[in-house]
């Protein structure tokens, strides 16, 4: 059991908090692996520090949608956890929805900002907003870890939205809170199915709510391993 997740002492914490610890007590663990690629527990939190503070730059904040346009990848995990540094909500954008589905969820939301991959940069624009602004990792610069740290939110903020299927109606956004996240991570963490013990595969695509507790896994320590998009 991870004791970065276990603890009593610890209830209450945002998700990029609990990250930041497991990166000060495992900084070279691997976090994430993509392939041949990976990222330490040092690297992943640099990197969504970053992030973050790029996102609060632009306006991005508590309470904040942030949209999520990527294959799996490891920029798929920065995405994530770099809009949780600042403090926003992750919005799962997945690139096997229609046009339509994708713009309204775009709109409905209010999402000022989508994060995605240079390749899909394109096919984004064609759909988004112009008022929402698609960045991508070579476009983040380096940022002050501090500030994105006074950013990280509090319990009660938003950590992700999903929307339903849309069957009964059109689709609905639910918003899941940092705090019901790390309860159940802290659950999953007491009966042995995550640690550091644990290399957890991501396989569930990331439009599911059950593909983010795949996806969040390195907050409770264990080692995430993307699954090749197409096997």
């Amino acid at each position: 059991m991870s004791a970065l997740i276990s603890g009593t002492s610890l209830t209450g914490l945002c998700l990029p908090e609990l990250l930041a610890r497991q990166a000060a007590l495992r900084p070279k663990a691997t976090a994430v692996t993509f392939r041949d690629e990976r990222l330490s527990y040092r690297e992943l939190d640099r990197r969504r520090r970053d992030l973050g503070d790029h996102l609060a730059r632009l306006g991005v904040g508590p309470e904040t949608c942030v949209g999520l346009f990527t294959e799996p990848s490891l920029e798929l995990m920065i995405g994530v956890w770099g809009i949780l540094g600042a403090g926003a909500a992750y919005l799962p954008l997945s690139l096997d929805y229609p046009e339509d589905r994708l713009r309204y969820m775009i709109e409905d939301s209010g999402a000022p900002v989508i994060v995605t991959q240079e390749h899909l940069r394109e096919r984004l624009a064609a759909m988004a907003p112009r008022d929402v602004l698609v960045l991508t990792s070579d476009e983040v610069t380096p940022g002050l870890g501090e500030r994105a740290s006074a950013l990280e939110g509090q319990p009660g903020h938003l950590a992700y939205v999903i929307y339903t299927s849309g069957s009964t109606g059109r689709p609905k956004g639910v918003g899941i809170e940092n705090r019901a996240v790390e309860s159940q991570l802290r659950w999953l963490a007491s009966r042995g199915y995550l640690g550091p013990q644990v290399t957890m595969l991501q396989k569930t695509p990331m439009s599911f709510d059950a593909a983010q507790w795949e996806i969040l896994a390195p907050a409770a320590g264990a080692h995430v391993v993307m699954g090749t998009p197409g096997i």
